[in-house]
């Protein structure tokens, strides 16, 4: 290990130095497992999102490497160093929560400044530093105004660049854009990958919001129940979930539940109703298991069956919703089941609701999984 820095991962060609190492943690209230063996490793600079539902464990992680939470057993590692024992102010961490804590009585200069002061930097390195963080941060100009004359946005950039000031080795995030509107939250995302990529320092950001995680992240962790089910990148999750859980909390998608009929050469055929589709396997299993199939609304198409969509039902529209560029539309199959197919809007004759059609996918469209127990 070279001193000073985290753990080094050698490649092939490459070299990542590790800012954060997340080793077998476990987190326990009393008989309650918040958190379950939990390992995972970040690289220094990168755009790292615990993403998950309410409740799954994303903060008890945020707060354990941040120092304010302890974990039960297991170790965490920051630029090399074991944080066993090192309490908050003395970890190489910053935070960023959604309520912002500015001080509204001090300019945006101070609020950046507070920290640097407190550590008792000189005056001329902490001007320095601050006029640093508002270039970051595109607030040039601003130093002198008062909290209450910013947007809300401009005050997240004070947060941020108050946060980033210092230098950390990691810059923590817990949904710290939840407050605001919709269009301001896009945008703010779009700002905040940009100052993520020039700072050049590592971000972990926890959040619910898949598309806030998909729009920012370089590695996304999928949280559910304590556990990460899924370590990858935004497109290998959305387009290749390794679990029906992960299919199900990122993106929209239909769920389909049959039983393999046979297995040949990584290749299954499933039975559904009355019909029967055929699906990639990439896991093990023999005729008569139970499947779950997940195929994304975009890879249904409607009308006569395209080359190679080979799985194809008789369905009937029971809604559509127009979305401007694009259409949903549900239908109805025999047996009870129903899919949803989103579908360019184009300038032939659109499907209306009551239309009999054909929905039809490719093989490779769908993800199988062995269907969950219990």
């Amino acid at each position: 290990m070279v001193p000073g820095c985290g753990h080094l991962v050698y490649g092939r060609g490459f070299i990542l130095e590790i800012d954060v190492e997340v080793v077998n943690v476990t987190k326990t209230f009393g008989e309650f497992v918040a958190v379950n063996d939990v390992s995972f490793a970040i690289p220094k600079g990168e755009f790292f999102s615990l993403l998950g539902p309410s409740g799954c464990g994303k903060t008890t992680i945020m707060r354990m490497i941040s120092g304010f939470g302890q974990q039960t057993s297991g170790q965490i590692r920051i630029a090399g160093r074991d944080m066993s024992g090192i309490k908050p102010y003395q970890r190489p961490t910053n935070l960023v929560f959604q309520h912002l804590a500015l001080f509204p009585h001090l300019s945006v200069a101070r609020n950046i400044a507070f920290g640097l002061e407190m550590a008792g930097e000189r005056r001329p390195a902490i001007l320095t530093k601050v006029a640093e963080a508002l270039d970051l941060v595109q607030l040039q100009g601003y130093a002198d105004r008062r909290i209450d004359q910013l947007s809300g946005g401009q005050r997240q950039r004070v947060a941020i660049a108050r946060a980033l000031v210092k230098r950390p080795t990691v810059l923590l995030l817990d949904e710290p854009l939840g407050a605001l509107d919709l269009k301001l939250r896009e945008q703010m995302q779009i700002e905040l990958k940009r100052i993520q990529r020039e700072a050049g320092t590592t971000f972990i950001y926890v959040t619910h919001d898949q598309r806030e995680a998909i729009t920012m992240s370089d590695k996304i962790a999928v949280i559910n129940k304590g556990r990460i089910e899924q370590i990858d990148t935004a497109s290998a999750i959305y387009e290749h979930p390794s679990t029906s859980f992960v299919a199900g909390f990122i993106g929209d998608t239909n769920f389909l539940h049959g039983r393999l009929t046979s297995v040949s050469s990584g290749h299954g055929v499933v039975a559904i109703g009355s019909s029967e589709v055929q699906v990639p396997l990439n896991f093990i299993a023999v005729a008569g298991d139970a499947i779950t199939l997940s195929v994304r609304p975009e890879h249904l198409h409607l009308g006569p069956a395209s080359n190679g969509a080979c799985n194809s039902f008789s369905a009937r529209v029971d809604d559509v919703i127009y979305l401007g560029s694009l259409s949903h539309y549900r239908l109805a199959l025999d047996g009870g089941i129903f899919l949803t197919a989103e579908v360019q809007n184009r300038s032939n004759a659109p499907i209306s609701r009551g239309d009999a059609t054909t929905v039809s996918w490719k093989p490779e469209a769908a993800t199988a999984f062995p269907a969950v127990r219990g």
